[in-house]
Order: structure tokens, then sequence, then C-alpha cells
């Protein structure tokens, strides 16, 4: 059975859903990997956005770019070494709300991130079956910004198994007690923030103005399958799902 571990990143007006997929004996190996390179780095977690405003465990290497460039190269190498495949859907709110005008589209898919992350999981089971595997389970993390939205779009037909949602490292739940981080999901961390990042620099780089950065030009020949909604194809989602135009009286 393979495993698809998600996070989200929100710049503006884009929201992108990234992961990684892999089988049981890749993320065990993943497992044993990722924890050795945090207690290589002394740090008990990787969280992309303390590391890079310098924040939490990461304060220490303020100057210290070397050990950075190092950190990343290190945590990319584990996560390519040990998954089959990484995935990321992203979505403009501008666009979603542009089809939402014509398509009943935010009564099936509530967000941006509902509609996504039901990408997502499309894609991830897509490969799985092309790979001859049963179905991917899903984890997201916990904490993005429409879990239940994202639960109903597992429903809409043809349904998909519901995701699981998990915190990505160790906290505590006033009604659940201690919750275990599962670590893989840091991986999908780090792959959500560069996509993020990429994005809000695209237009920089489009300009010849900045050069993408080194952390996310080492993703090389590897680099995820990447699919950034456009209307046709938000408009071939609602087709598929049989989702119907709106009425004068919408």
């Amino acid at each position: 059975m393979l495993t698809a571990y998600f996070d989200e990143a929100i710049e503006k007006d884009f929201t992108v859903v990234c992961g990684w997929v892999s089988d049981v004996n890749g993320w065990e190996g993943f497992e044993v990997d990722w924890t050795l390179f945090l207690a290589k780095y002394e740090v008990p977690y990787f969280h992309m956005k303390e590391f890079a405003q310098f924040k939490g465990p990461f304060a220490k290497w303020k100057d210290n770019e070397t050990r950075r460039r190092q950190f990343l190269s290190d945590a990319l190498d584990i996560a390519q070494s040990r998954t089959l495949r990484s995935f990321v859907c992203g979505i403009q709110e501008v666009l979603f709300n542009r089809v939402n005008r014509s398509y009943k589209l935010a009564e099936t898919f509530h967000s941006c991130y509902a509609l996504i992350g039901r990408e997502a999981m499309d894609w991830a089971n897509r490969y799985s079956h092309k790979a001859a595997r049963s179905e991917v389970k899903c984890i997201f993390e916990d904490g993005g910004p429409d879990k239940g939205g994202l639960l109903a779009a597992a429903d809409v037909a043809p349904m998909v198994s519901s995701p699981d949602f998990e915190p990505s490292r160790d906290i505590r739940d006033r009604k659940k007690g201690l919750r275990r981080g599962l670590i893989q999901l840091q991986a999908a961390d780090f792959l959500a923030y560069e996509l993020r990042k990429f994005w809000a620099d695209y237009p920089k780089y489009r300009s010849g103005e900045r050069i993408p950065r080194e952390s996310f030009r080492k993703f090389g020949a590897r680099k995820p399958d990447v699919r950034l909604m456009t209307q046709e194809r938000a408009v071939a989602i609602c087709q598929r799902y049989s989702i119907g135009l709106r009425s004068a009286n919408d």
C-alpha cells in the first residue's frame, strides 16, 4: 500500500497543496534517515517557515549560510531517495471565483483548499493505479484552512477514502492529550514552502531580476509533478463531477 503525506501553503490569493508518496519500506527508511538527520543538526524538527525566518531551533544558524544550505540539501536528498513521486496542485482564488460564477463549484468544493486537496488525492491515486498498487492512504497536515471542506470533497463521487489529519511534530491537545507528530509531514511542509516561495517570486524570475532559490533548483530532474489550475482545467473538473451551471436566480 502507498501512503501520501500532504501540506498546504497560501501566498496571497494562491493556494498550493504539495506532497510525497511512497510505500511502506520507503517511509520506514525515511523515518530512520530523517530522525538521524535531525539529530545530526541538533534540531528537534524541521519547519520551513521557522527555518527561513531564523526562529526557534534555527535561530542559531543566522550567520551560518553554509550550514543552512547543507541542511536543506540533506533534507531534499532524503525526501527524494525515499519516495516514489511528489505532487503539487495549486489554484488562484480569482480563478476559483471566476469559474464559480458560472458553475456551482463552491457548493461541491467549498474552498480552493478543498478543490486542490481533492485533486492531489486523485492524482496520487491515479499514480497508484498506474503502478498496479491499491488505493493511496492520504494524510494531511492538521490545521489546514478548510478541513471540513476537504472531507466533504473526498465524498464527491467517485469517492476516495477520507484523508487523515495529523500534526507534523508533537503537540499537546486539550482533548486528545499528547499527539505524536508524523515527521513525513515535515517533508511535505518543505515542498509546500518552496512552491509558495517560487510563486511569490515568479514575476522576478520571468523578468530576469532574480533566479529561483538554490534549494528549489536542487530538485533537478526529479522535480514534482505540477498541476496549476487553469480555467479550462477547472471547467473540466466541473464537468467531470457533474457540477451544474448556475441559473440567473443563483
